[in-house]
């Protein structure tokens, strides 16, 4: 059975204490779900690509993972920029090349206090070196892989073990005026 909680807004969402997906055109989509302490503890992760299928199919790996919830999913930078800095999620997987805003340009963009930590997502190698010198956590080629996802995972959780007081955002920022 399958129950239709339509449109709410951010507060509403909160209030209720339920598990929304924000769809990335300044709307939260409720899916019912009511949080938990061990939801709340879970990774909040965003994901990017301008690609639906790869889109759908990072989803489905990401959907298996127990440790992770999905609050966002966007099909562009512009998006991906309102979601992070409306959501403030703990990790984004972010494809480089998207319309209009790339993926580089999304991180550029958002500030200090809403940075996560960032998987870059891509079917091209040639942007690995810029992607780690911004302190990416993981640099995924597509095809997507299941295994290679979930070890993208685990070093964002190790990495947020480590550093517990969000000094990963630090020696992202600085490092974007180099590119």
């Amino acid at each position: 059975m399958s129950i239709d909680f339509g449109l709410m807004d951010a507060e509403v969402c909160r209030a209720q204490k339920r598990l929304c997906v924000y769809l990335c055109k300044s709307r939260l989509q409720c899916i019912g779900k009511r949080l938990t302490v061990s939801s709340m503890n879970k990774l909040r992760v965003i994901i990017v690509d301008d690609e639906p299928l790869a889109l759908d199919f990072l989803r489905s790996i990401l959907s298996e993972l127990s440790h992770v919830v999905i609050v966002a999913e966007c099909r562009n930078g512009k998006e991906a920029i309102a979601a992070a800095s409306e959501l403030v999620p703990d990790l984004m997987f972010l494809d480089i090349q998207l319309p209009g805003i790339n993926g580089f340009e999304v991180v550029k963009a958002l500030q200090s206090d809403v940075m996560p930590m960032v998987v870059f997502v891509t079917a091209f190698d040639q942007y690995a070196i810029d992607a780690f010198d911004l302190h990416a956590v993981d640099y995924v080629l597509k095809p997507l892989d299941n295994d290679r996802v979930g070890r993208a995972v685990e070093r964002a959780i190790d990495r947020l073990k480590i550093n517990k007081k969000n000094d990963h955002k630090v020696p992202l920022i600085g490092a974007i005026s180099d590119i």
